[in-house]
């Protein structure tokens, strides 16, 4: 069975990422917002599996209309994990900022909890996760899109040797779509 704790690590991680898209790093586009939806649904489904774990529930409030108080989310993200991703990827340009987002959520996804999916929850999650990688990926195809054909046709023909990629004298796009 899995752990609470390596489920209580991935909700962590896909907080971090949400929070990094929130603050701005890449502009708040419809597919940057549809992201960051997928995102809270996959760390919405950890928690779900959490509850079928016999946890406590970390909200005791949550429920009560008579009471203010409104709990700190249980796993939010970790603050100076944040600032570590904004750090590794403030210099990159619009390309390098969503594919290294990618990676981060493809790493989050081969994390020990989904692994061996044991549950329809920490499926629908693993789920939800794909999506927002996808989506990621649907504003690639948007900055791509935003280049003359002369430059695409460069980075579509086959390379002279198969064994070294063809170099581009073009920069990659520093705000084509704003990002």
């Amino acid at each position: 069975m899995v752990e609470v704790e390596n489920i209580k690590t991935a909700r962590t991680r896909i907080a971090c990422v949400n929070e990094v898209l929130n603050r701005g790093v890449v502009s708040q586009t419809t597919l940057v917002v549809t992201t960051r939806t997928y995102l809270w649904e996959a760390f919405m489904w950890l928690g779900e599996q959490l509850g079928t774990m016999k946890q406590p529930n970390p909200y005791p409030a949550s429920y009560d209309s008579k009471s203010a108080v409104i709990e700190k989310t249980a796993d939010d993200f970790d603050a100076p994990v944040v600032e570590t991703l904004i750090a590794e990827i403030k210099d990159l340009d619009d390309t390098g900022k969503v594919k290294y987002l990618r990676a981060v959520i493809k790493e989050i996804m081969g994390e020990k909890v989904y692994l061996a999916p044991e549950s329809a929850q920490i499926t629908k999650s693993l789920n939800s996760l794909t999506m927002a990688k996808n989506f990621l990926g649907l504003i690639l195809r948007e900055i791509r899109s935003t280049f003359p054909s002369s430059v695409i046709e460069q980075w579509d023909a086959p390379p002279v040797n198969p064994a070294e990629p063809v170099k581009s004298e073009n920069p990659r796009p520093t705000g084509g779509l704003g990002l």
